[in-house]
This record gives structure tokens, C-alpha cells and sequence, in this order.
């Protein structure tokens, strides 16, 4: 399987643990000619945690390309739970403000900072956030969700803003601890619903062995 970071397709995934200026542009050549001319479903991108700000100069074409496509990004915009320079509501933020239609899903709802990614998905018409981690005793050891921010995650959930993320099968925990994790907030069972079928079907459509 070919490796282009920092992005990667719903067809070709990978980490990389160096990313490189030339790597940049071969993403670049490979979502334009071979995956969003063929229908991509989803990218995913991790540049910042590696060394690429979101806002890279060399990355405007893809973003260009992906925002116009409506192909949804999934995002690792947030310092947790491998944080740097380019990562952080900063850097994301300028991001959106350069591609306000951009399709864009932020990994672990943006750990650590999870009011100020919250309310970019409510400012923004086309962020979302999904669930990775978040309310697992992983992560609420090493970002807890703020009470405060709870009103807000609900709202968002019923509003189809945030969808079910995992990182299934690399997990450090059993998969059951995350569905666990999100019953054990309270939001109740509309919101479950919404979070984790209504909300990704609505961004991805339905999985192709249900009929």
C-alpha cells in the first residue's frame, strides 16, 4: 500500500512517522488525479501532528480540492493525544477561515480544547467532530471533558455535528469502553442515536452491507 502523507484516502491509509515538503506534493498529485476523480468517500489528514501547520502554503491546492469536492477531512486539529506547534484551535481556525466550505470531522472533539473546537463546529456549517478516546478513562486522564462544555456537545450531537469515532482496532482498550463512555454522560438516547448512526449516515451515507 503507496504512503502519502500527510493525507490519506479512503482507500489508501497510512502513518508515516517523517513527513516531507516533497510528500506534501505527492498527496497533493495522488488525491487529485486518482482519488477525487474517482469518488473518494473520506480523507484523513495528520500533518500537523508530524510537521505540516494545516495552513501549509504547499497544501492549498488539496485543501482547495477537497472543500470543493465536499469530501469529508478527517482532522487531527487538536494537541491531544500527540500535540505540536501546528496543532490547536489556532492553526485549525485559520485553516476554516481560508475554507469555510471545507467538509471537515476533528478527531478526539479536539482534545484538549474542547470548547473552542466545539464552537467552531457551531460557527462553521460543515464541521463536525467525532468521539475518538473522548470520555474513555484514557482520555480522562489525560484530557477530561470540562462539565462546562456539556450543554454544547449535546446540542451539537442532536444537530448532527458530532459522529462516533474510534480508532478501531488500534485502541488501548477494549472497543465496548468508548459506546460505554458515551451512554455514561447522560446525553440520553436520542443523542446515542444521533452520535452513532444517525449523524455518520447522514455525512457518509449507509454502510454497504445493510440494505
Amino acid at each position: 500500500m503507496p504512503c502519502y502523507p500527510p493525507f490519506a484516502t479512503s482507500d489508501t491509509v497510512c502513518t508515516c512517522p517523517t513527513l516531507t515538503r516533497r510528500r506534501a506534493t505527492l498527496a497533493l498529485i495522488h488525491i487529485r488525479h486518482q482519488k477525487i476523480s474517482g469518488g473518494a468517500r473520506w480523507a484523513g489528514y495528520g500533518g500537523a501532528r508530524g510537521g505540516f501547520a494545516p495552513d501549509d502554503p504547499q497544501l492549498e491546492e488539496v485543501w482547495g480540492l477537497l472543500a470543493e469536492a465536499r469530501v469529508p477531512v478527517v482532522v487531527h486539529a487538536g494537541h491531544a493525544p500527540v500535540g505540536t506547534e501546528n496543532t490547536g484551535p489556532g492553526p485549525f481556525g485559520n485553516l476554516m477561515a481560508r475554507y469555510p466550505e471545507l467538509t471537515a470531522i476533528v478527531a478526539h472533539l479536539g482534545a484538549p480544547d474542547y470548547g473552542a473546537f466545539l464552537r467552531m463546529a457551531a460557527s462553521y456549517e460543515r464541521v463536525a467532530l467525532d468521539t475518538t478516546m473522548v470520555f474513555t478513562g484514557f482520555f480522562d486522564k489525560l484530557a477530561p471533558f470540562p462539565a462546562g462544555d456539556a450543554p454544547l456537545a449535546r446540542e451539537l450531537g442532536m444537530a448532527g455535528k458530532i459522529l462516533l469515532g474510534s480508532d478501531f482496532p488500534n485502541l488501548p482498550y477494549p472497543y465496548a469502553r468508548q459506546l460505554a463512555g458515551l451512554a455514561g454522560i447522560g446525553f440520553g438516547d436520542d443523542w446515542l442515536r444521533k452520535v452513532c448512526w444517525d449523524n455518520p449516515v447522514a455525512m457518509f451515507g449507509l454502510p454497504e452491507t445493510v440494505s
